[in-house]
């Protein structure tokens, strides 16, 4: 399978919840649904999940440090591990929720070692950090939620960085779901050939204010519709 199971500078954290992301893809890098489990050292089963008609599938682990977990599915008859990262001792957890049409969720978690230390959380989107502040963390955890109408819409990451600014963990959010977003457009009639005519273009979100970001759009005959 390919698993794309954690951001490039994330391992899994042992003693927190973690997060883990599947993709599970064939030869044609097509999903697979299918249903799989995870084992740890000795073979019990963790926990199992069940991937989507995407391929894609997650599960909430809580690993003991340096531990050994193994991945498994069953496809056309043909079993297939990988291996999960071994659970480090100090670290971060991020968990972000981009369900909401108006503002994202964070909750950050740490180890004890850094209980009382000062951490960065930034959010970069379209390649601009648009929100960067300082934070203390300590055992119950941080809570944040941050209107979207503050963060350029699009894809973008929200990053957590420790005293020396080394990126410690990184999640990527959609901001400002497109099925929020309402379209009015203003019909300028017909328009024959080498004719220019005005058209406004209105985009807002769910409560009715203009929705920032970059678009494209597309002109062609009524024949090709």
């Amino acid at each position: 399978w390919n698993e794309s199971i954690l951001d490039p500078v994330q391992v899994l954290i042992a003693g927190l919840e973690n997060l883990v992301g599947i993709r599970l893809l064939n030869a044609d890098a097509k999903g697979i649904a299918t249903t799989g489990i995870i084992r740890n050292a000795v073979g019990d089963t963790v926990t199992k999940f069940t991937t989507s008609q995407s391929g894609s599938a997650s599960v909430r682990l809580t690993p003991e440090l340096n531990s050994k977990l193994m991945g498994e599915v069953v496809v056309n008859g043909s079993l297939i591990r990988t291996t999960l990262p071994v659970a480090a001792e100090e670290g971060f957890v991020l968990h972000a929720d981009d369900s909401s049409p108006d503002s994202l969720r964070l909750y950050i978690q740490s180890t004890p070692s850094y209980y009382g230390k000062k951490f960065k959380f930034r959010i970069v989107s379209r390649g601009v950090i648009n929100l960067e502040a300082l934070a203390i963390s300590h055992r119950a955890g941080i809570r944040i939620k941050i209107p979207n109408s503050t963060i350029l819409s699009g894809v973008g990451f929200v990053q957590i960085l420790d005293q020396s600014d080394n990126l410690k963990a990184n999640r990527a959010v959609f901001f400002d779901d497109v099925k929020a977003i309402r379209t009015e457009i203003s019909s300028p009639g017909e328009i024959s050939s080498h004719q220019s005519k005005a058209v406004n273009i209105k985009l807002t979100d769910h409560s009715g204010a203009p929705v920032r970001g970059v678009f494209s759009v597309s002109v062609f005959e009524n024949k090709f519709a």
